[in-house]
């Protein structure tokens, strides 16, 4: 099924069979977090099997996932599921392990699923104690996933209902609050042809709209199998290549579908480049070293203005920088600075300074393409931000 996700970040990407989107067309960067546990590639099937249940069970209680275990893997059938699952994965710039496809590769075998043993080695090394420890599993498992468990048990109910409401109307009829909505509800109930017609509908109102170009590329290539979205695919991650990892998975999901996993290799290949590109951005900006540099932070005055009321708001806060880091990867994507200086009053506590600069941090709500950093804590920065036009946005009186 599609999964409907944040834009595309630089910090995270939800591992999906279907990624398909709901995207602002901003390049803001966003953590996109998987709303409930995930394991390794093998497993993750019969985790999804559990976890699916909580659509219809409001009672975590009555899930035992741990006494399923043995069960699951005695069919072949689903022995098989996982092992398609985990073979479509390869291995990339951030593992730590070569994947399964790849060592079986090396080791020039096949994988076939196995007929299921007549005795586990659980009950033959445990005995009596493997029932007592399914048991202290599930009960753990279940406090440990009782917030999440109800959190996706309400949200599919809402959507369910929301589906059942919006379906009825004339798509074409539904404001734009409703067609967004609409295009998530099908998404998450498995609609997928209503949720390509709310798509149409959505770019035929903006013609310009990411989000809904995404998703038909998405249906068109996997849904429908037409093979002539690829050529559109490519124009589309020349032009907007912040949307290149998604739209490589589409298609390597076509290929993969189609028995033709030769011709995804260089789809594996854009992603694994991207990856690498990804994470040294990301560790590029994870922190501010006395060798680099700074430019203007390029923001419209009307921004500028906002910031500049919020950092009134603080009084421990006597004066801010604002300036973009330069960076060497993915610079399309901005680095802000955000460096302040404190002035506390004589008779505060430290403690009571540092509860008020970490709330002036994280009441921003800036995004992530924010960094916060005092002023004094690196040599030479202050110095070198005063260098840089227009950096000295705040100073209070």
């Amino acid at each position: 099924m599609p999964c409907i996700l944040p834009p595309p970040a630089l910090v995270a990407q939800t591992p999906a069979k279907h990624p398909a989107l709901r995207l602002s067309g901003t390049k803001n960067l966003h953590f996109a977090s998987a709303p409930f546990p995930r394991f390794s590639a093998f497993d993750s099937v019969f985790w999804r099997k559990i976890w699916d249940k909580s659509h219809h069970e409001d009672d975590i209680q009555s899930v035992r996932p741990y006494a399923d275990v043995p069960q699951f893997f005695a069919s072949v059938e689903n022995v098989s599921e996982a092992a398609e699952f985990a073979l479509k994965e390869k291995t990339n710039y951030s593992a730590t392990h070569p994947a399964i496809s790849d060592r079986l590769e090396a080791l020039s075998a096949s994988f076939k699923a196995p007929q299921a043993p007549a005795e586990s080695a659980a009950a033959r090394l445990l005995g009596a104690m493997e029932a007592k420890l399914i048991c202290r599993f599930n009960d753990e498992w279940q406090v440990e996933a009782q917030g999440n468990w109800q959190v996706s048990h309400n949200e599919f109910r809402s959507w369910s209902e929301k589906y059942q409401a919006l379906r009825e109307k004339a798509i074409q009829d539904l404001n734009d609050i409703e067609l967004d909505e609409l295009i998530t509800a099908a998404n998450r109930l498995n609609d997928y042809a209503l949720f390509n017609s709310a798509n149409r509908e959505l770019l035929r109102r903006y013609p310009e709209n990411s989000s809904a170009t995404i998703n038909c590329f998405w249906y068109r290539l996997i849904i429908e199998k037409d093979e002539s979205q690829l050529e559109d695919i490519e124009k589309w991650m020349e032009k907007f290549p912040e949307y290149l990892p998604n739209l490589c998975r589409y298609a390597i999901e076509f290929y993969s579908d189609a028995g033709r996993e030769q011709e995804a290799e260089p789809f594996y290949e854009r992603l694994e480049n991207y990856e690498y590109l990804r994470n040294s951005a990301q560790e590029e900006r994870s922190l501010i070293l006395e060798s680099d540099e700074f430019i203007p932070h390029g923001l419209d005055p009307d921004i500028v203005a906002d910031f500049v009321d919020y950092f009134d708001r603080y009084p421990v806060i006597a004066k801010v920088y604002l300036v973009q880091k330069s960076v060497k990867y993915m610079p399309e994507y901005p680095c802000y600075v955000i460096a302040y200086r404190i002035k506390p009053k004589f008779w505060q506590t430290q403690a009571k300074v540092d509860e008020q600069v970490l709330s002036f941090i994280d009441n921003s709500g800036l995004s992530q393409d924010y960094m916060f950093i005092s002023a004094d804590s690196v040599k030479g920065l202050e110095s070198k931000l005063k260098k840089v036009e227009g950096s000295g946005v705040y100073l209070r009186k």
